[in-house]
């Protein structure tokens, strides 16, 4: 019986297209209960539909494959698991519903499931819409011995139709104070701009610079730029695992003026997995390594685990653990330092 209703609301859906787009502006979904939305979708990410109608203040989120045919003539980037990409219109196929025919300027129409694509946006609207943007704060206070720490952080990326950039800002100071005076601080800030130009069968090459600041490790600067290649060996609207490898310039100075700075070469390997159909919960994890070339013997690694809860609207929770080692540090520091910090933040 549901499924003879789904069948009558696609058809219905489809029949009454001319009159649900009158300006070619109107999307429409069907879902899989057969309820029908007319709005504009905006987008489909990490197997999340952001949908706007004119009868609700706020965007509907519906989970992807609760959609079960979707019809509209705008134009959307959208990339499928494989690394393939399209630019152009999005419908379903009315008798096959779990296809989807797109339309694409250079190549042509093209037929796909619906369960392939890992993301679409549309592509009819300016640079802000291809941004995202979260920032966070967390502060806390142990009355006991005076200790404070300061915890803030910015998150940024942008999305075009051959290529993806990156903006990650953390900083974190902690300190204690007796008698008006500020007997211990430690600091760490950190930022990473990085790029992926994505080539074909789910390669992409990336260039990354990492810049660290770390009292812990004696750090004034640490400049790392990393150039490689890697291929996504997981990616579709659940989650997605990528391997990459390449070569690093490392430059740097520390805080003792007696020692010299370096200037060195190595090689990465890194893994990076994320996981964004958990509800409300986001996961992210990234682990890589550094063998030296010009610096024989010498060994760094660093990972990172952040895990993201929206609790209200587009407000979060974040918990984040990141953790650095060097085998061979500046005389003095420690071969480790490690940073866990909660926070709570807004995304655009």
């Amino acid at each position: 019986m549901k499924s003879k209703t789904v069948q009558f609301s696609i058809l219905w859906a489809f029949m009454l297209l001319p009159i649900a787009l009158p300006a070619q502006t109107s999307d429409t979904l069907v879902m899989d209960n057969g309820n029908l939305l007319v709005g504009e979708m905006k987008e489909m990410a990490r197997g999340v539909v952001q949908f706007k109608t004119k009868y609700s203040d706020s965007d509907f989120k519906i989970k992807w494959d609760k959609v079960k045919a979707i019809y509209s003539k705008r134009f959307f980037i959208i990339y499928l698991e494989k690394g393939i990409r399209y630019y152009g219109s999005i419908s379903s196929d009315p008798k096959h519903p779990d296809t989807l025919d797109i339309f694409d300027f250079q190549a042509g129409m093209a037929k796909v499931n619906k369960m392939k694509v890992v993301y679409l946006k549309e592509a009819a609207q300016g640079f802000i819409s291809r941004l995202t943007l979260d920032v966070s704060l967390g502060y806390s206070l142990a009355k006991a011995n005076n200790s404070n720490q300061l915890i803030t952080s910015l998150n940024s990326g942008y999305l075009a139709n051959a290529y993806s950039l990156q903006l990650n800002y953390s900083m974190n100071r902690n300190f204690q104070t007796v008698d008006d005076t500020i007997h211990s601080k430690t600091r760490r800030t950190e930022l990473n701009l990085g790029g992926k130009y994505f080539l074909k069968k789910r390669w992409f090459a990336s260039v990354t610079g990492n810049f660290l600041n770390s009292s812990e490790q004696k750090l004034k600067l640490r400049s790392t730029i990393k150039v490689g290649a890697g291929n996504f060996l997981l990616n579709n609207h659940i989650h997605n695992l990528s391997v990459s490898a390449g070569g690093v310039w490392n430059i740097e100075n520390y805080y003792d003026k007696t020692e010299p700075g370096k200037n060195s070469l190595e090689t990465f390997v890194e893994i990076e997995y994320n996981i964004y159909n958990l509800g409300d919960l986001d996961l992210n994890t990234s682990l890589s390594a550094y063998p030296g070339i010009t610096e024989k013997g010498r060994f760094r690694s660093d990972f990172s685990f952040n895990l993201k809860y929206k609790f209200i609207a587009d407000f979060f929770i974040n918990l984040g653990f990141t953790y650095n080692f060097d085998n061979q540090p500046v005389p003095g520091a420690a071969r480790f330092d490690y940073n866990f910090n909660t926070t709570i933040g807004w995304e655009l």
